[in-house]
């Protein structure tokens, strides 16, 4: 009659209510039980004592007592064993309700996904997604070309290279046939690269670039190393962005 003068309590606490008496109550039987084995002991010794002085009436009414004290032992263990077995069967359906609440908020967190979640739009959404990352691949790759145009890398190397074969003609040097008469691994360090002719027409012009002949001469032997020296110094002072044809 409780919930007529207060709140009606939940099944969570009636659950800890009652889980609260089978406690006390396996307490209580714990209790009772060593009171009679206590009992047990001192009846057997009181029957030990009158046997000994011969009073064996007395030890016949001492062992009905100990037959019955020792059967509300045996009572007592089943009760206990009883109430414990309630007690697990409580803790279980606790534990069974409390993954009941948890599925149920779940379900209900799930429904409310699901129904939010509409698909049509987030197919939209996913094209969009797709056409507008079409569309910054395109604008990179246009930017890209832009830049590599304006900068014009491949053009500049080109006309460079154009310009030194340009030089080199004006100075009467073939430079491939100048590689291929270079000294092989059996050839020694110190032979001579084939003679080359430089033209008299050309010597000025070409003495601004590579600088002063080492000799003047029609037939000149060029040393190895002369050569290299004269290439590096050709190529480092050649700048093909102020060259015009």
């Amino acid at each position: 009659m409780s919930f007529l003068f207060g709140k009606r309590k939940t099944p969570e606490e009636q659950l800890r209510d009652s889980k609260r008496v089978i406690v006390r109550a396996i307490r209580e039987t714990e209790r009772e039980k060593k009171q009679l084995e206590q009992d047990c002991n001192r009846i057997g010794n009181e029957m030990r004592m009158l046997a000994k002085l011969g009073q064996i009436d007395a030890v016949k009414v001492l062992a009905m007592q100990l037959v019955r004290t020792r059967n509300y032992i045996k009572k007592f263990n089943a009760i206990h064993t009883n109430l414990t077995t309630l007690s697990m069967k409580m803790q279980t359906q606790k534990s069974t309700a409390i993954m009941a609440g948890a599925m149920k908020k779940v379900a209900l967190t799930l429904r409310e996904m699901n129904s939010s979640m509409n698909l049509p739009q987030l197919q939209r959404v996913m094209m969009e997604f797709e056409k507008q990352t079409e569309i910054m691949d395109m604008k990179e790759e246009m930017i890209s070309d832009a830049i590599d145009s304006t900068i014009g890398e491949p053009d500049d190397l080109e006309d460079s290279e154009a310009v030194v074969e340009k030089v080199l003609e004006e100075l009467g040097i073939d430079l491939n046939a100048q590689l291929s008469n270079l000294p092989t691994a059996k050839d020694t360090i110190g032979s001579t690269v084939t003679n080359y002719v430089r033209p008299r027409a050309a010597a000025t012009d070409a003495t601004s670039i590579t600088g002063p002949a080492p000799n003047s001469g029609s037939n000149v032997p060029i040393n190895e190393n002369d050569l290299e020296a004269r290439l590096a110094h050709l190529k480092k002072n050649v700048r093909p962005l102020i060259v015009y044809e």
